[in-house]
């Protein structure tokens, strides 16, 4: 993901309409939210997770950083 960020939930883009609880990922395409709890692994990318947005329908993916 090139853009957006994880949010805790107080603050950010939930859709008016549709409150979500807990941390999201903003898209980088559209600002919608993807909930974490959406997030299944990748097959395409090795350690990358995934899900769909739910504003836009596009596929968005995460690589979270190695550990030291």
């Amino acid at each position: 993901m090139s853009s957006g960020g994880v949010a805790d939930g107080s603050s950010g883009p939930p859709a008016a309409d549709e409150p979500v609880a807990g941390p999201w990922l903003a898209c980088p395409w559209c600002s919608g939210i993807v909930p974490l709890a959406h997030l299944v692994p990748s097959d395409e990318e090795l350690g990358a997770w995934g899900a769909v947005c739910d504003g836009c329908g596009r596929r968005v993916s995460f690589l979270p950083p190695e550990e030291p």
